[in-house]
C-alpha cells in the first residue's frame, strides 16, 4: 500500500486527508519489466557479442579471398549485429538509470588509452560504412578519474552517429585536448551535414524528434545522446556540442559536428607521479 497525506488550506483553517492506494499491480508490472530487461541481457547481448566477434574473425582470415558480393553480405551482417548490440546496451543502461541501479565505477584512466581503444573497437564499424576512423595526430595523454567501460560506451555512441552521417570515403577523427589547467576534452569530429539550429538542444532528450529531413536522417532510437549525457554527468563531466549545419552561413564548405566529453584532470599525487 502507498500512503499519501496532503494538507488543504481553506477559509476555516486547514484540513488533512489521507489517500491509501493499492500499488500491487504497479509492483507486478515493474517486476515483469525488470525480468524482461534481464532476459534481453541474457538472450540478446551474449549471442550478439559472439556473432559480432565471429564475423570479425571471419573477415580477418578470409576477407581477402571473398568475392565482392560475399564481402558485402558479411559487412552488412557485421554492421547490423553491431547496431543491435549498441541498441541492447542503450536499453539496459536506460533501465538502470530509471531504476537507480546504474553502477559507475570510477578509477584512474589515461585519455591516450581511451582514444586508442575507442578507435580500435569501432574501426570495423566505420569500415563497413566506407568511412575512415582515425586518432588525431597529437592526442593529449593525461590521467582522469572515470569509469572506463562507461566512457567507451559514450564514445561508441558518438562515433556511430558520426560514422552514419559522414559521406562515403569521409573521415571521423577522435582526439583529446587539454582545455585549461584542470580539464581535458575527448572529442569526436565528423564532416557530415551538421545539426540544424532547431535541434541542437532537443537531440539530448530521450526519443528526440528527427533533426534532419527524411533523406538525411539516419536510423536510430533517439536514446544514444541522452544516455551519453547522463553517463558523462555521472562521471563528473559534461557533454558539449559544436556544429555548423550545411545551410548555415559558410556551411557549404565548413560544415560538420564535434561532440566533446569534458572531464576534470586527476591531480592526485599518484597520478602526478605517474605522469612524471
Amino acid at each position: 500500500m502507498r500512503c499519501r497525506i496532503s494538507r488543504v488550506d481553506h477559509l476555516l483553517g486547514q484540513a488533512y486527508y489521507c489517500l491509501l492506494t493499492d500499488v500491487s499491480a504497479e509492483e507486478r508490472l515493474t517486476n515483469t519489466r525488470l525480468q524482461f530487461i534481464e532476459s534481453i541481457n541474457h538472450e540478446l547481448r551474449t549471442p550478439l557479442t559472439s556473432l559480432s566477434g565471429s564475423l570479425n574473425l571471419y573477415l580477418d582470415r578470409f576477407g581477402g579471398e571473398m568475392t565482392p558480393s560475399g564481402r558485402k553480405l558479411i559487412d552488412m551482417a557485421k554492421r547490423n549485429a553491431d547496431r543491435l548490440l549498441m541498441l541492447v546496451n542503450d536499453v539496459l543502461t536506460l533501465q538502470a538509470v530509471d531504476h537507480e541501479r546504474l553502477v559507475i565505477t570510477l578509477g584512474p584512466v589515461s585519455t591516450g588509452d581511451v582514444v586508442a581503444e575507442a578507435v580500435a573497437a569501432m574501426r570495423g564499424y566505420a569500415d563497413s560504412f566506407g568511412v575512415r576512423l582515425c586518432a588525431a595526430d597529437d592526442v593529449a595523454d593525461v590521467p582522469v578519474i572515470a569509469d572506463e567501460r562507461r566512457l567507451q560506451q559514450v564514445l561508441a555512441n558518438l562515433i556511430s552517429n558520426a560514422v552514419k552521417y559522414s559521406p562515403r570515403a569521409g573521415q571521423v577523427e577522435i582526439g583529446a585536448t587539454l582545455r585549461d589547467g584542470d580539464t581535458v576534452t575527448i572529442w569526436c569530429r565528423d564532416a557530415g551535414p551538421g545539426i540544424p539550429a532547431h535541434a541542437r538542444t532537443t537531440i539530448f532528450e530521450r526519443f528526440a524528434q528527427p533533426a534532419h529531413e527524411p533523406a538525411v536522417q539516419a536510423t536510430g532510437t533517439g536514446l544514444g545522446l541522452a544516455i551519453s549525457r547522463e553517463l558523462v554527468s555521472r562521471q563528473g563531466g559534461r557533454l558539449e556540442l559544436d556544429t555548423i549545419h550545411v545551410n548555415d552561413p559558410g556551411g557549404k564548405t565548413a560544415h560538420g559536428t564535434t561532440f566533446s566529453v569534458v572531464l576534470p584532470i586527476d591531480r592526485s599525487e599518484k597520478a602526478e607521479g605517474k605522469a612524471d
